[in-house]
């Protein structure tokens, strides 16, 4: 089941394209998806995702095509790094290894294979449950306030993807990007027939890219009281040159799957 809405998106205080580091720990909910891939270390975490609730994880269906993972990494920070520490008050504080917790099942979205860009969204289900801690929380889903969420332009971009050096990130980068006209994504990707299960978002300046597939498009938001992490879209797609230029980039629209979401964890 999805976890209690006053429980989820609960961050610490944080200090992608064009970004900035995000603070150890303050993103419980970041996900790698891990790959048999032995060449590379680095390449064995291709795609992000998030951590829903204590048994799934969301991702983007394209993550899939080449290769299934075989593995979700969780407590992540430095993947360069075997433990992951921070100085505090002139103190060196570490955070607990991080997880890699088998895959029981991948369920991808029944219209995905019908066109490559739309209904990019796919669940993972864990081999076990997550036990919660600082370090690893899920994130909370639109399941109340739609209408206050969707008037929101503002949203943050989190992800171990290319940075505007060309070159991948160790570390979790984040970057705020703003909602922009749909027609803006009709007129740059004509081919791909936009529909309004996908959100457009402006490309320039800072922007998601490659290796950020899967993760998520956030909205900070009052949930009961409280400043709560909520998530509102998934990075599918984007132009090669990733806060470059002034195409716009595509994410799938997580309120418009909430139906889907809800049916197949009751389902599985």
């Amino acid at each position: 089941m999805l976890r209690n809405e006053t429980e989820c998106g609960k961050f610490t205080l944080a200090k992608v394209t064009n970004g900035r580091e995000v603070r150890i720990g303050s993103r419980p909910w970041m996900a790698l998806l891990r790959y048999n891939e032995t060449t590379n270390y680095r390449n064995q975490f291709a795609c992000g995702a998030t951590l829903i609730s204590k048994r799934f994880v969301l991702t983007a269906a394209h993550c899939m095509n080449t290769a299934n993972p075989v593995a979700v990494r969780l407590g992540e920070h430095n993947l360069s790094t075997e433990e992951d520490c921070v100085m505090v008050r002139s103190q060196t504080r570490c955070q607990p290894a991080p997880q890699d917790i088998g895959i029981e099942k991948i369920i991808l979205h029944e219209g995905f294979p019908e066109n490559v860009t739309h209904n990019d969204i796919a669940l993972i289900k864990l081999n076990r449950d997550v036990e919660y801690s600082p370090q690893i929380n899920s994130i909370c889903l639109p399941l109340s306030q739609q209408k206050a969420i969707l008037e929101q332009s503002i949203y943050l971009v989190t992800g171990w993807g290319m940075t505007e050096n060309r070159t991948m990130s160790n570390v979790p980068m984040e970057a705020y990007v703003n909602r922009v006209d749909t027609q803006d994504c009709k007129d740059a990707y004509s081919k791909y027939a936009f529909v309004d299960t996908q959100i457009c978002v402006s490309g320039e300046a800072q922007d998601s890219c490659s290796g950020d597939s899967g993760g998520p498009l956030q909205s900070l938001f009052r949930y009961h009281g409280q400043q709560r992490f909520v998530q509102v879209g998934i990075v599918s797609f984007g132009p090669a040159n990733c806060g470059q230029g002034s195409l716009p980039s595509v994410y799938t629209d997580v309120m418009a799957f909430l139906p889907w979401i809800t049916n197949q964890i009751a389902r599985s």
